[in-house]
């Protein structure tokens, strides 16, 4: 892998996702620029470099921070890095400033509450149907990579050429990202997962045990991927990195939210 990028990236969103990603990429010779979506939050981190969660963490210095749309006019490839429930009327704002043509690729994980829409479809919605999509995913507790301990993640997108830049884009010394065509897959997996964490912190509170929190995991899986290959999936995505990868930490790690 070369330590040069040749894309020219912008990231929009602020939160510990945001950050990390930032990181990856500053160290690739061409550093991305982090947009927020609020005018305060992006002078506090810009002064700042950090933030309250990722305790050690400091944002390099060559990773420019704004609230300026205009920021992303120049870019090749956009990350969006916000929240599912607030990627509709973010990106809707955000539109005329994305260059046509350039694609966009999804770090978050959910469904949106009022439609049922997955972030992949939301974008696509939102800045037009000619628009190419990709989702970043998998197990990434973000406080391990802000400390750059080794991850896999996987690019999935069905543009082959797509999953391959974004690998390319975020593989690092202590990344490496996979591909899979299965866009569906990666992003079902990603919001489903949340539903069997948020049932293992309560396994937790209830002191049931490590067998019953796997016994949940385990036929959580099940269904998971059952809704997933019925939305149009791949099976084998769900046994995969995307898939029981980023289930077990957001289950069993104590920076897991949703446990």
């Amino acid at each position: 892998m070369s330590n040069e990028l040749s894309e020219r990236i912008a990231i929009v969103g602020d939160g510990q996702m945001a950050l990390v990603l930032a990181d990856i990429l500053s160290t690739r010779r061409i550093p991305p620029v982090l947009v927020s979506p609020f005018e305060a939050e992006a002078v506090r981190l810009a002064a700042s470099r950090q933030r309250a969660r990722l305790p050690g963490f400091r944002l390099h210095d060559s990773v420019a921070v704004t609230a300026d749309a205009a920021a992303l006019r120049d870019s090749t490839l956009v990350v969006c890095a916000i929240p599912t429930q607030f990627i509709r009327p973010t990106f809707g704002r955000l539109a005329p400033a994305v260059p046509k043509g350039v694609p966009v690729v999804s770090i978050a994980k959910g469904i949106e509450v009022d439609t049922f829409r997955l972030p992949c479809d939301i974008l696509a919605e939102t800045l037009g149907s000619g628009v190419e999509v990709a989702a970043l995913s998998g197990p990434t507790i973000a406080a391990e990579l802000a400390r750059r301990l080794p991850a896999a993640l996987v690019a999935a997108s069905p543009n082959a050429a797509l999953s391959a830049r974004v690998a390319n884009a975020f593989s690092s010394d202590w990344t490496r990202i996979y591909q899979s065509p299965d866009l569906i897959g990666g992003e079902v997996a990603g919001a489903c997962k949340n539903v069997i964490a948020i049932a293992a912190g309560v396994a937790d509170g209830m002191g049931l045990g490590v067998n019953a929190k796997s016994a949940l995991l385990a036929r959580g899986l099940a269904e998971i991927s059952r809704v997933g290959v019925a939305l149009g999936g791949k099976i084998e995505t769900f046994f995969g990195v995307a898939g029981i990868g980023a289930l077990s930490p957001t289950c069993f790690a104590p920076e897991g939210r949703n446990r």
